[in-house]
């Protein structure tokens, strides 16, 4: 026998896509602040600020929106 693989629904639940999207930008936001926090100087910084930031509230944005979105698919909103 082969071995099971599970294949994703062409049509995914946009909850849970924006979800992992926002798991991804706040990822990518973490790795933006570990050369910071490693060493600060002020290139580090200045990547700090104009990419960890943005992408930390990117990650934030988008999970606001997945949690409105399901709270009003279950009539709670």
């Amino acid at each position: 026998m082969g071995r099971y693989t599970p294949q994703r629904d062409s049509r995914a639940n946009p909850v849970t896509t924006a979800i992992e999207i926002a798991f991804f930008l706040t990822g990518l936001g973490l790795l933006a602040t570990i050369p910071c926090l490693v060493n600060t100087t002020p290139i580090t910084m200045t990547m700090f600020f104009f990419l960890g930031i943005p992408l930390f509230m990117g990650g934030f944005i988008v999970y606001l929106y997945a949690v409105i979105r399901d709270l009003r698919s279950h009539g709670v909103m």
